[in-house]
């Protein structure tokens, strides 16, 4: 880990990742840590201009997110989940499922030593069908083709676009309210027509979805609270 003095203050790289990619990246994690990913040929002049560029940002990200931590879930009784956007209360009942999602989270206590794996199960077979509709739905709407649709267990990309027209969407999305489901569903769909985030691609998700911003501040904001 390098440590760089920049106007005074030490912003500390956390992990720098380098490989064949020609712009670099800043990220700043829950709990204020700082990602780089940098082109492999990257000078260490040209990196620290770039922090430096960017250091009022950095700190303000660091300052925001510092004691954006989510505590670990135990799947114990009492514990809150989010799914679609609203909280669910996790409560050991007499159902007669395994797990039932109606006012609450219930669990048949029977389960409750498998617990977590019933919970990501769920999770991520209402990923794929809920994700999987929104797609096909805005894919007729709005006139676009892909080849498949894939839910993964990604931490870190909520959704993604291969060259080839197959999608990828995170199955954490699904805590997420729809709106912003659908917002990273038509952002994926525009990436199958233009690969990159120019001022060409955010104008056409915008003719698509025209308060997109909104709901894309809204994952920057509350991303790190859609896990397990």
């Amino acid at each position: 880990m390098k440590e760089i003095p920049i106007k005074r203050i030490m912003i500390k790289i956390d992990k720098l990742h380098k490989s064949n990619r020609k712009t670099v990246s800043l990220q700043i994690l829950p709990g204020g840590k700082l990602i780089v990913r940098a082109p492999k040929n990257i000078t260490q002049l040209e990196l620290d201009r770039i922090i430096l560029n960017h250091s009022n940002w950095i700190m303000k990200k660091k300052e925001l997110l510092k004691n954006h931590f989510v505590m670990k879930k135990e799947f114990s009784e009492g514990e809150q989940f989010l799914f679609l956007g609203n909280s669910y209360t996790l409560i050991f009942s007499d159902i007669t499922k395994s797990i039932i999602l109606s006012e609450n989270l219930y669990i048949n206590p029977e389960k409750e030593h498998i617990a977590e794996k019933l919970i990501h199960n769920f999770y991520r077979n209402k990923a794929k069908e809920i994700i999987r509709a929104r797609v096909f739905y805005y894919a007729l709407k709005f006139g676009y083709q892909f080849k498949s649709i894939r839910i993964t267990s990604a931490k870190k990309r909520w959704g993604s676009c291969s060259y080839n027209g197959n999608l990828n969407f995170s199955w954490r999305l699904i805590m997420a309210p729809e709106e912003i489901i659908d917002y990273v569903v038509v952002h994926e769909l525009v990436h199958l027509r233009i690969k990159n985030h120019s001022k060409v691609f955010w104008d056409k998700v915008a003719s698509l979805m025209p308060d997109y911003y909104v709901r894309r501040n809204w994952l920057k904001k509350n991303g790190h609270l859609l896990d397990l």
